[in-house]
């Protein structure tokens, strides 16, 4: 009796298995698909970043203005030496560095790598000069290194012209042009000693206008009160003087002959 109730209950698994297992067909699976939500918004747009070009035509010269700015500096230290003792030159020569070196260490793009170049080049080659003539050096050796200072400058010039686009203008050789007399009275004369900057007015807080080179001879046409400035004709430039201290040329006649200028002060 217990064997038919065994049989019976093994029977009835088994018939529920096959129940519960109906469905279990071996039917090939579909694509899985997900369902995403569907009130998310939109990704953001990426926002194209594009670095400006600073060789180009409009950037190039913003870029430039960082170079062109040192070497005004430089220029106005150079100027300041003009009238600084000899022996006192080494601060002035410690600034010239400074200014140097910051030059040397400006981050400037590939497309101006050679107008800095010239520009350290020509800033070389004036604290060379000076530093060599504060140590004594001086007459041809000293000359000729003034005269390759004056060439690397020309070589900037003409490398700011390349990048600006603006032709540059050589400089006119200084004609062997004889003084002509202001007056029937021999004329009174300012012989350079070196080179040195011709200004606006008696002072080195005025703007400078050019240059007035060794042995470059001028009339003199006016004098401050006390005769330490003196206001002398440029050959290249008829009709407006310019000012030079007194100290820096070699003064041929009597200055007392020589009107006063009467100037404002110089911004």
């Amino acid at each position: 009796m217990k064997k038919n109730k065994s049989a019976i209950a093994i029977i009835f698994i088994i018939i529920l298995l096959l129940v519960l297992c109906s469905g279990c067909t071996n039917k090939p699976a579909g694509p899985i698909q997900i369902l995403l939500p569907t009130n998310l918004p939109p990704p953001p747009s990426i926002a194209s970043s594009s670095t400006p070009d600073p060789c180009s035509k409009g950037n190039i010269m913003l870029e430039a203005k960082k170079i062109t700015n040192l070497t005004n500096n430089f220029d106005d230290i150079t100027l300041m030496s003009q009238s600084t003792p000899k022996e006192q030159l080494a601060v002035v020569i410690l600034e010239m560095r400074r200014i140097r070196r910051d030059s040397e260490e400006l981050n400037v793009p590939i497309c101006l790598m050679e107008f800095k170049q010239a520009q350290v080049n020509f800033m070389n080659s004036v604290i060379s000069a000076m530093t060599n003539y504060m140590g004594g050096v001086s007459g041809l050796p000293l000359q000729n290194q003034i005269n390759v200072s004056r060439e690397l400058r020309v070589k900037y010039e003409e490398t700011l012209s390349v990048v600006s686009g603006i032709p540059y203008a050589t400089p006119t050789p200084i004609p062997p042009t004889p003084i002509i007399p202001t007056s029937t009275a021999a004329p009174v004369t300012a012989k350079g000693t070196q080179d040195i900057y011709v200004l606006d007015g008696p002072g080195l807080t005025y703007t400078a206008k050019g240059t007035f080179l060794k042995n470059q001879t001028a009339n003199i046409v006016g004098r401050t009160k006390n005769s330490d400035w003196l206001q002398v004709e440029i050959w290249d430039n008829p009709g407006k003087p310019a000012w030079v201290p007194k100290q820096m040329v070699y003064v041929t006649g009597s200055l007392d002959t020589i009107p006063i200028v009467e100037t404002q002060p110089g911004q």
